[in-house]
């Protein structure tokens, strides 16, 4: 979410400053996942800062390929810069190695490439993409994709290291053996991780969303699902998972980020959608102090003391809360009452209720509708525009998972003049509609139109126009329901 805010601004320059005395002017690194995650904040705060940032590490990008975006924002630079040196560690057998030889730890294995490296690439490749459109970010982030889920994702499940797993299944690593020439899967390798998922289906997100592609929405669903079968209890929450600090209090809250970013985009999945609030309700219910702000590691409880704050466990639940606040303000807290879908899977969800608000800043009106219901605050119709104002609009937002056309059903009923009302789509007048006198304020009609929808979030409005000023119009309901395909998310096989 871009902000202009000066107080927003400063806190990126503050961390951008931490993150320049942690690091220096070098800010490169010895683990791989740890330039993934820098690579990823720092593009995070270029969205947030907007596109004409230059704030970020005085350092010239080293681009090896001479694809860096000439001119681009310090802090898209230095992304750059980082996946650059990622991808040196790309191995001839597929995949990223955890670190480098530069390590000098006896941690280093020329072998071993874990989900974590391979997955933070990916979305970092696929935001440097999105910002920079060179096709060899977009390349990138598909490659590590692709490996990944041929490697350390068992879609139909199976057997690694001994152990039998679901579908959908993340790993956390796999050696490979120069001998046998094939993959292992050692004990570590085969470790459930919650962040582990979170970042396929973080990856598998944004693919979907730069390419169009309905299998990467596929891939992200079945390894949500995965998740949610492995990790939740009868009560579809996380029960006894990294309930400890340190590294591993991240994880839930790393996990939980992406699998709300996947809600954003799959609005139908009420299976996602009530895991997401049965883990954050029990956060916040049962694993808060009575005093309010320190979380612990465990989200079932019982609460920390309020002396026993972790870093880790506090930054995984703010990590989290704030991911849904987001969601919740961007969706209009999408998905509400789903209308018919076609076999075309267009799948229309529409908010409600509605809201009944002045399309004139000057002239505020404050009286709210509920659509396919009765309520009105001074109960003087069913409704409807309450005193006839003109500039009022009934406002309705709709959540499509895919684009395409879709009929507007408005049930009405007017005892009056004939009602103009004109339509808007996401702010642009699409139509002018006439209600008729039905005979009646309880004889009802309906008027139907078709509207396009945009693929996400969309906001439909009957507005009355000043003219129609003591033309009154009583609304019951207003549908979406499918009627034909315009454009279908492409659905390509993964080779």
């Amino acid at each position: 979410m871009a902000t202009n805010s000066t107080t927003y601004n400063s806190y990126i320059t503050n961390f951008i400053t931490g993150l320049q005395k942690q690091y220096g002017s070098q800010m490169l690194d010895s683990w791989n996942d740890d330039e993934g995650w820098l690579g990823i904040a720092l593009m995070q705060a270029f969205k947030a800062m907007g596109t004409n940032s230059t704030s970020a590490f005085p350092v010239a990008p080293t681009i090896s390929d001479g694809m860096n975006n000439a001119g681009a924002p310090a802090l898209v630079q230095d992304a750059e810069t980082l996946q650059a040196d990622i991808e040196k560690s790309c191995t001839p057998e597929g995949g990223i190695t955890w670190d480098k030889p530069s390590a000098g730890s006896s941690w280093y294995n020329p072998f071993y490439r874990e989900t974590a490296a391979n997955m933070t690439d990916a979305i970092l490749s696929a935001e440097l993409y999105s910002a920079t459109r060179h096709q060899s970010y977009l390349a990138d982030a598909m490659q590590l994709f692709d490996w990944e889920w041929n490697t350390l994702v068992l879609p139909k499940g199976g057997i690694a290291g001994g152990t039998k797993y679901g579908p959908g299944t993340v790993l956390d690593g796999v050696d490979w053996n120069p001998l046998s020439q094939q993959n292992t899967y050692p004990n570590g390798g085969t470790a459930q991780w919650t962040y582990n998922y979170g970042l396929v289906i973080g990856a598998a997100v944004e693919l979907f969303q730069l390419t169009g592609n309905g299998v990467y929405l596929s891939d992200a669903e079945l390894v949500a699902n995965a998740a949610i079968k492995q990790f939740a209890n009868s009560d579809d929450v996380m029960a006894g998972v990294e309930t400890g600090g340190g590294d591993g209090g991240l994880f839930k809250g790393i996990f939980m980020r992406y699998m709300i970013e996947l809600l954003s985009v799959d609005g139908q999945n009420q299976n996602l959608f009530k895991f997401v609030q049965a883990n954050l309700s029990s956060l916040w219910n049962r694993d808060q102090t009575s005093t309010a702000g320190v979380f612990g590691g465990n989200w079932t409880g019982p609460a920390p003391s309020a002396s026993s704050v972790d870093l880790s466990n506090e930054l995984s639940a703010v990590m989290s809360l704030t991911s849904m606040a987001t969601y919740q303000q961007a969706a209009e807290n999408f998905p509400a009452q789903p209308s018919t879908a076609s076999p075309e899977g267009i799948s229309v969800y529409s908010a409600l209720p509605a809201m009944m608000e002045s399309t004139n800043p000057s002239t505020p009106y404050s009286y709210y509708v509920q659509v396919g219901g009765s309520y009105e605050p001074d109960n003087s119709n069913i409704g409807g525009w309450g005193d006839g104002k003109g500039n009022e609009a009934v406002v309705l937002p709709v959540w499509a998972q895919h684009p395409g056309t879709v009929t507007l059903s408005i049930r009405y009923s007017n005892a009056s003049n004939a009602a103009p009302r004109d339509l808007y789509m996401n702010g642009s007048k699409v139509d002018s509609l006439t209600f008729n006198n039905t005979g009646g304020w309880d004889i009802w009609s309906t008027v139907q139109t078709t509207v396009n929808l945009q693929r996400g979030a969309n906001t439909i409005a009957l507005v009355a126009p000043t003219s129609s000023s003591g033309i009154y119009l009583n609304l019951n309901q207003i549908i979406t329901s499918t009627t034909k395909t315009t454009s279908k998310t492409k659905v390509v096989s993964r080779k």
